[in-house]
């Protein structure tokens, strides 16, 4: 109506006509076109944080990481629903299989033996396999190993060989090997996935009994070891990275 009324004054009047009096009718109209645009801004930052907000909020208890236990302050019996829960498939499909028995090692002295007969002259082993560049999982694994009276039969199996420092440092303790080439693997499921993970192992290399251990929650893993006799030997082994 307005706008109508201005336009016939405009035609009508020449003067009114030549100071186009709709000079000040279009920065009103931007000026509400902006307050708009921002309106809209300001609505989509707002739904932008809550969203964040409500993905922190979720996640702020899980961990996807290895090793890592994604409920705390749970049971033993919900440490283990949440370790099958979370690793089944990994675990049946590796569980069972015979590791080759053409892997060699080299000990901390550099020389060559081959892995069937260590665990041969062994007999039955329990082996952890971890990153070697994850210190706080072998620190981890060696506080759970303190305990332990007969640690001369613990062996590690790194994927390469470790500074000397470390092997000076560990050596004390425990007998160290390491994969005489970065291209070997145990060829199950489980490798290469940057996880952590025990297993038994027999004379003819055949694993079983995996556990993947939460380092939040060691009871599982303390649980896991005590079944095993003394007499039985612990094998640790971190995995290849690559």
């Amino acid at each position: 109506m307005i706008l109508s009324i201005l336009t016939t004054l405009a035609r009508s009047n020449p003067s009114l006509k030549n100071r186009n009096m709709f000079n000040f009718v279009k920065p009103h109209q931007d000026k509400i076109k902006s307050n708009y645009i921002n309106l809209i801004g300001i609505f989509f930052v707002c739904v932008s944080l809550y969203a964040i907000y409500i993905l922190f909020k979720e996640n702020k208890n899980r961990d996807y990481g290895p090793g890592s236990l994604p409920f705390k302050n749970t049971t033993t019996a919900d440490e283990e629903a949440n370790f099958l829960n979370i690793y089944k498939n990994l675990i049946v499909t590796s569980d069972g299989k015979v590791l080759d028995r053409n892997i060699l090692l080299n000990d901390s002295n550099n020389q060559q033996i081959s892995f069937a007969k260590l665990i041969s002259s062994k007999g039955n082993c329990v082996v952890l396999r971890a990153g070697l560049g994850d210190k706080y999982r072998l620190s981890h694994f060696f506080s759970l190993l303190n305990p332990l009276k007969n640690k001369k039969n613990i062996l590690l199996i790194l994927d390469r060989a470790p500074h000397k420092k470390t092997i000076l440092k560990l050596s004390k303790e425990i007998k160290i090997y390491y994969l005489q080439s970065i291209y070997q693997s145990f060829n199950i499921p489980l490798e290469g996935k940057g996880l952590p993970y025990f297993f038994q192992i027999d004379s003819t290399l055949k694993i079983s009994k995996i556990l993947v251990p939460f380092e939040d929650s060691p009871t599982l893993t303390i649980r896991y070891l005590d079944k095993f006799s003394p007499d039985q030997n612990r094998v640790f082994i971190p995995p290849n990275r690559h």
